[in-house]
Parts: structure tokens; C-alpha cells; sequence
């Protein structure tokens, strides 16, 4: 919580830059960026655009920061319990379901996109409460649209607020959407030509497949990849694959997959005309619902936002319910299909897999939910919504064992992506060197969409730049790579960075992770799966911690080998040990083992297995390798 910004007469929120920041009759405004994300598009562009915003505030000598600077302790709990109340509540009239649509609950599909919007306009409802109540007196300015969610919510306080700088016509809507750059449309058109013709490719090599076979749905990903990568390898267990893709994904793969016999269905049905009423009820269903079911007597003081909460339900159901009707169409006719006998899909929060997950389960067709990256948190409900899922470790098997899951439906195979890494030259300690001489230090970036109600809306921008800063005045002895989480646009970080970047810095966004941490002396990374996968390589890592309010930590500082560091400035000194080879203090580390599993070589092979035995055994069969 904010302590250092005091003795001022004036609260300014801002979105965006202006050419005069005089607040008359003022002489010690408060600036306060106040973008919070509320429709979550553009993420990454818009991230890069408020920390610059405050950057320019700061460089012109003006008091500047954000509204998560006001968060307390306690708020953050309150935000993630409110945000999951509405969002499974809202679509809920008595406990009757008031979204369906074949069978099938819209509101459910995209419940993960109402909880993080939920969550965002609750964090600017708190936030700017707090800020009101650390400043009482001041004079409240803003530069909100009249029509903006934003400016509502200030009426809705009865705060007197006064419009700050001029709005031009365009101003007064949302911000333009940023338009794709040349490269983003060109790899996007190459993707769907690409699955074209991979979609042609399998029909060719039909011959191939044995119809009499149990056929395996698969959503390509990381781990799902490497399994099918080990059904191509041989030997093949006696299943048969198709790979549900809406555009081309790890082209090498895939083509090995369609010369080997797998299928590639068609996505994209058409509508169902019969069952247009249903959607056109869905549809109505926000707009004539009174308020969120059994929420606002939780909600205290907030219970004010409820006309804006369901002003957002409706904004997200008019969109997100279309797509959820594809999506459902979608599965409906490709699991529809006799032979199919189960579904296989990552854990990854998006309308779609829960779409595909409650159509199979309707259709009684098993679901396996598979980890696909390292998880601090039981949020991600796939896995509580499928009917088996494969954990890497036991570890994180006994989360969801909390969490509500049974022993029979789960699955402890290891991390297939760990597989790569289990050579007999795995060394955990110490770095390798490099014919320059040079220290190369590899820094993996995130990509986090910031719905997180405990992280700052600039931290994604804030790391780089502190990493960067931190590692300057050590730039003749070392050689750095910057490598993107997958999604992120090299372009915005070269060109927001500016001079923060050395220049001949490589920024990476589409090179092969395994081949950058083998070449690495260290890894620098925030809380993700790359620091666990780094020291499966045998790389040393430092982690740095996201600042949280609420004092969050992440299990992977307890991992063998890896340094945390809370400052940046903390950076050099650690390098400097890795060097030496000074290792950290394991002697309360805990081991790989307890986040990635068993580290053989042969995870792929065990969830291979387990997808075999679960496509072929009989209705009722029961899990034979709990946790």
C-alpha cells in the first residue's frame, strides 16, 4: 500500500498521454494510471502504453503511479472469492440454468472470462475507493470517456469528479484496436493455408488408419505433442488418432502424425438452425435477470456495481455466447462420431476446451485434461470439470486431491516436456562455458494477461525493464538473449524498451526453449515452468518473485538449484555465484522430482499408455494408476 505519496491536493486519473498536465488551481496533483483491462484485448499493447504513460509522468517530475499501489493485504483474497461467485453464479436462476443451448451451459463455457472481467472491474471499484479514502479532501479529475465503464463507476461512488484535458471525437469511445502487423497476418494466412492442406494430406492417407480401432480427439500442445511425436516413434499402441486444431501448430509434427495415419476434421460447422430459440434465449438471459444470484449480499458496498456487472455479463454473453455455439457445434460433430472414445486437452482456462469437455461428457466420452504447465493454484477448473487428468507429480496431484478430485481420476505420468532434458549428460551443477569467454545469461520474459487480482497491471513491463537495468553495467562481460513467452510481439518490446535494450540484444520469440537454456550460463525468469524445465537441463536459474501485495510466494523457490531474488539489484551478486559456482544452500530444497515427476525419459511414454488404456477400456472402467 502506498505510503510515500502524500501531501496532495488533487487526484488525477489518467488513461492516456496529453499535452498539458497542469491541473489548475492545483500545484500538487496525484497522477494515477487507471487503466484496469476491463475487456482484456490488446493486453500486450496496452500494457506497454500505461507504463510508458507513467514513465512520461515520472520523467517530467509529476507524482505518478497505479491503482494496484492501493491494494491491501486483505483485498486480494476478497477479489478472487467475488470474482469466482459471480462468475458461477450468474448464469443461475434457483439453481436452474438459465444458458443452455443443445444440452450444453454457455454460461459455464466461458465462466473463466466472467471470473477474470469480474475480477477486473471489482480491482478498479476497491482501488479507487482506497485511493478516495488514503486522499479524502482532494479534488477527484479524471479523463475517462462520458460513456466509459470507468466514468459510470465514479458516478456510482458519488464522488464529485471533474473531466480532465480535452476529448476529442475519437476519444470519447474505447481506444482504437490496434491492427496486426504485416508479419502477424502473413504467419496467420500461412497457418490456416497450412492446415488446408495438412486436412488434405490426411484424407489422402486414410488407407492407413484401421476403423475398427478406438479413436482418440487430441488438442495439440505442448505435451500432447510430445506423446503423439512417441506414438510416431513406435511402437503404436492399438489406437488412432485426430487432431483438433482451428489452425496449424507444430507443422513437423503434425505432417509426421498424417503421414502415420492420424486425422484432421473439419471445425467450424455451421449453425444449427433448429436450435436458434436457445441461443436467442441464452442471449436474452442478462438482460433479464434482476441481479447476480445470491452475490450481493456478499458484495457489501460493492453490491452499487451490480447494474454494471450485468452491463458486463451482457457485453461478454453477446460475443463470447456466439463463439461458445461454434465451439459446441464443433464438438458435437466431431465427437459425434461412433468410434470416439476419448477427448485429450490441456489445462489452459479457455471457452473453448470447457465447450469441448461438456459436450464429450454429454456424449459419454471419456476426457483427460492434461497439465501443460507448472501450477501454483487449483483455479484452473478443467481439471475438476474432466473426467481423469494427468499430473506431472504427485505434488501437484495432492493439490487437486484437495481440491475435489478423486484418486481414480488421476493420472501421474511425469512431464513429457522434461523428457528432452533426461539425457546421460544431465548435469544439475555446474554452468557451462562458453568459447567467448562471456557469460550468457538467457531472460525469459512472461506473458501473464494481468486478470490476476495480485499482480500490478505494469509487473510484466516493470521485470523486463528492472532486468535489464540491473544487468547494464555488466554488459562487457556478459551476452544476453531475451526470450518471449509464446504470443508476445518482439516488435512492442524493442520498440518500448528503447535504449533499456543493448543493442545487438537477441529478442526471441519464436526459437526453440530447449536449445536456448542448453546454450544458457543462467537463466533469469519469473515465476513459470521454464525454471523448473531450465534445471531439468541442468541450467542454473534465478527466479524473480512478482511483487504481491498479499506477500505471495510460488512453490518454485523451494527447487533445487534455483536463486530467488525479491531486488533487482540483487541480480549481479547472484550471477556472480553461479559463476563461481557458489551453489545455493539445497540442503531444504526439494528435489525435481516433487514438480516434473519422474525424470526417465519416458513421460511421454506413461501418458501414451494412459491414453491407451482409457480409449480402450470398457464404460466403468476405473483409473488403475492413482496418485
Amino acid at each position: 500500500m502506498t505510503d510515500h505519496y502524500h501531501d496532495h491536493d488533487a487526484i488525477v486519473l489518467v488513461q492516456r498521454p496529453h499535452d498539458d498536465w497542469t491541473v489548475a488551481p492545483s500545484q500538487r496533483p496525484l497522477f494515477v494510471c487507471a487503466e484496469m483491462f476491463l475487456d482484456l484485448r490488446d493486453i500486450e499493447q496496452r500494457r506497454w502504453r500505461m507504463w510508458q504513460l507513467r514513465n512520461s509522468l515520472v520523467d517530467a517530475g509529476l507524482f505518478a503511479t497505479t491503482l494496484s499501489d492501493f491494494l491491501h493485504p486483505d483485498d486480494i483474497a476478497w477479489l478472487e472469492h467475488q470474482g469466482a461467485r459471480v462468475a458461477h453464479e450468474w448464469y443461475l436462476e434457483r439453481e436452474s440454468d438459465r444458458t443452455m443451448y443443445r444440452g450444453i451451459s454457455l454460461g459455464r463455457c466461458i465462466e473463466y472470462e466472467v471470473k477474470a472481467r469480474a475480477i477486473r472491474l471489482l480491482k478498479l471499484w476497491l482501488t479507487v475507493r482506497r485511493l478516495i479514502q488514503r486522499h479524502p479532501g482532494c479534488t477527484l479529475f479524471a479523463d475517462f470517456a462520458p460513456d466509459s465503464t470507468e466514468w459510470k463507476l465514479l458516478e456510482l461512488l458519488g464522488q464529485p469528479v471533474q473531466r480532465f484535458g480535452a476529448l476529442s471525437a475519437t476519444s470519447q469511445t474505447s481506444p482504437p484496436q490496434a491492427q496486426p502487423s504485416w508479419r502477424s497476418r502473413l504467419i496467420s494466412s500461412g497457418r490456416r493455408w497450412g492446415l488446408s492442406a495438412m486436412r488434405l494430406l490426411s484424407r489422402l492417407f486414410a488407407w492407413r488408419r484401421d476403423p475398427a480401432l478406438p479413436l482418440v480427439v487430441v488438442r495439440v500442445g505442448m505435451q500432447s505433442a510430445k506423446m503423439l511425436e512417441r506414438w510416431v516413434a513406435g511402437p503404436r499402441p492399438a489406437v488412432r488418432f485426430s487432431l483438433w486444431m482451428n489452425y496449424l501448430m507444430r507443422p513437423r509434427t503434425v505432417l509426421s502424425l498424417v503421414l502415420a495415419g492420424a486425422s484432421i476434421p473439419e471445425t467450424s460447422v455451421l449453425g444449427h438452425a433448429a436450435t436458434a430459440p436457445e441461443l436467442d434465449a441464452a442471449l436474452d438471459w442478462p438482460s433479464r435477470r434482476t441481479s447476480v444470484a445470491g452475490t450481493d449480499a456478499h458484495l457489501g458496498d460493492a453490491k452499487a456495481l451490480a447494474p454494471l456487472i450485468d452491463e458486463m455479463l451482457c457485453r461478454i454473453t453477446r460475443t463470447g455466447f456466439r463463439v461458445a455455439r461454434t465451439d459446441i457445434d464443433d464438438a458435437y460433430a466431431t465427437l459425434g462420431e461412433p468410434a470416439t472414445a476419448l477427448l485429450v486437452i490441456p489445462n489452459d482456462c479457455q471457452p473453448v476446451m470447457r465447450a469441448w469437455t461438456l459436450v464429450a461428457k454429454r456424449l459419454a466420452r471419456r476426457t483427460l485434461v492434461l497439465q501443460h504447465g507448472h501450477l501454483d493454484y487449483t483455479e484452473d477448473e478443467d481439471h475438476l470439470t474432466a473426467d481423469h487428468s494427468a499430473f506431472w507429480s504427485t505434488m501437484v496431484a495432492q493439490d487437486y486431491l484437495s481440491a475435489g478430485l478423486q484418486p481414480h481420476q488421476i493420472i501421474v505420468t511425469g512431464s513429457p516436456n522434461a523428457d528432452e532434458y533426461c539425457v546421460e549428460d544431465y548435469r544439475p551443477w555446474p554452468s557451462k562455458q562458453k568459447l567467448s569467454g562471456k557469460t550468457r545469461v538467457l531472460v525469459i520474459t512472461t506473458g501473464n494477461p494481468a486478470v490476476q487480482a495480485y499482480i500490478s497491471e505494469t509487473w510484466v513491463c516493470d521485470y523486463i525493464a528492472g532486468v535489464l537495468e540491473a544487468l547494464a553495467p555488466r554488459l562487457s562481460e556478459i551476452e544476453m538473449v531475451v526470450k518471449l513467452h509464446p504470443g508476445e510481439d518482439a516488435g512492442l518490446y524493442k520498440a518500448n524498451l528503447g535504449s533499456l535494450l543493448p543493442p545487438g540484444t537477441a529478442v526471441d520469440d519464436r526459437g526453440n526453449l530447449a536449445r536456448l537454456i542448453a546454450e544458457a550460463d543462467v537463466v533469469i525468469s519469473p515465476p513459470s515452468t521454464v525454471v523448473i524445465e531450465a534445471r531439468a537441463g541442468g541450467t542454473p536459474v534465478i527466479l524473480v518473485r512478482i511483487p504481491s501485495v498479499d506477500n505471495r510466494a510460488t512453490t518454485l523457490q523451494h527447487a533445487e538449484g534455483v536463486a530467488t531474488v525479491r531486488d533487482y539489484r540483487e541480480l549481479g551478486g547472484a550471477i556472480d555465484r553461479i559463476v563461481a559456482g557458489r551453489r545455493e544452500d539445497d540442503a531444504q530444497a526439494w528435489p525435481l522430482s516433487r514438480f516434473l515427476g519422474p525424470l526417465d525419459g519416458h513421460a511421454s511414454k506413461r501418458l501414451l499408455e494412459a491414453v491407451h488404456d482409457l480409449a480402450s477400456a470398457p464404460q466403468g472402467f476405473s483409473n488403475h494408476r492413482p496418485a
